[in-house]
């Protein structure tokens, strides 16, 4: 096998809690994540020499050491003592700084392409799967969830993960994407002066998810950044509300933003607001809209 083709898939986060700030500097979460069917798309191609090599479709972004699909890639080669360079191929349909991870989710792939481009499933005594989750905690906190997908409680730094059983079942999700660009870690700076901010109940939303009580799913989403990164930037409830007036069940922020998903009891619906957000486009300062699902089944299949 000299080339591999592999789906990246977004996240949201249904629940997303900060309990705290460790002395590195990092903080302690408590998130429940959902992957969507919302997906980039890679192509991965042995290469005869040692090079990392990368393009993408998107210009503004880098395709060196700064993408972490080539660090990721740089990673497995140490790792396992590969001999073979890799071509990475990607095509963007994620939009970027968004609160989707986006990156992670495509170093994730890269990761898990090279698995089964080089046959490493039996690699080490442990098996693959826990393998390359610790792995990736070298490169970032969400690409170990990435690499599992499906619906997840992520505790710790986001890298303690339990999947959910049964997991969200396919639900009918809008994705929206302002024009703004949100920085993580100014978010979390303000959150470290926040002394009023609403921590969302995730024991009661995980409740929900298990029993599939849909409504109570949609009342119990909630995103403790919200208090800090709304002020900032007021489009972002804007949007919420537009989304519940126009047949939403329920409208979030997706980590530390700027997009909002919205969650919806049928397609018809959804499609409907998406048509009437399409026609705000310019008014609304929008990037992006996109018709999405949740996925209940996970991505990491090799043993």
């Amino acid at each position: 096998m000299k080339e591999i083709s592999r789906r990246a898939y977004a996240k949201i986060n249904l629940g997303l809690d900060v309990l705290g700030r460790r002395a590195n500097g990092y903080h302690d979460v408590r998130m429940l994540m959902q992957q969507v069917d919302l997906y980039d798309d890679l192509v991965l191609e042995v290469r005869e020499d040692e090079r990392i090599s990368m393009e993408c479709d998107r210009r503004d972004l880098p395709c060196d050491r700064a993408n972490l699909c080539v660090r990721a890639a740089e990673l497995m080669r140490r790792h396992y003592g590969l001999s073979s360079g890799l071509h990475i191929a990607l095509t963007k349909r994620i939009p970027v700084a968004a609160g989707l991870a986006g990156g992670s989710t495509d170093a994730a792939a890269v990761m898990l392409g090279m698995a089964e481009l080089f046959g490493l499933a039996q690699a080490g005594s442990r098996t693959i799967r826990e393998e390359l989750m610790d792995l990736a905690l070298q490169l970032g906190a969400d690409i170990p969830y990435c690499l599992m997908g499906g619906t997840a409680l992520a505790e710790g730094i986001g890298e303690i993960l339990t999947p959910v059983r049964p997991a969200l079942r396919e639900t009918p999700t809008l994705i929206v994407k302002p024009a703004v660009r949100v920085s993580t870690g100014e978010v979390y700076q303000a959150l470290d002066s926040c002394t009023g901010c609403n921590h969302p109940n995730i024991d009661i939303l995980l409740d929900a998810v298990r029993r599939e009580a849909y409504i109570d799913i949609c009342h119990s989403l909630g995103n403790i950044l919200e208090d800090v990164t709304v002020p900032l930037y007021p489009e972002i409830r804007q949007i919420e509300d537009y989304l519940r007036s126009n047949g939403a069940d329920a409208a979030l922020m997706s980590g530390s933003g700027p997009t909002v998903f919205a969650f919806f009891s049928d397609e018809e619906k959804m499609r409907d607001c998406q048509k009437g957000l399409q026609a705000q486009e310019e008014s609304l300062g929008l990037e992006g809209i996109f018709l999405s699902h949740t996925r209940s089944e996970a991505v990491l299949t090799l043993s």
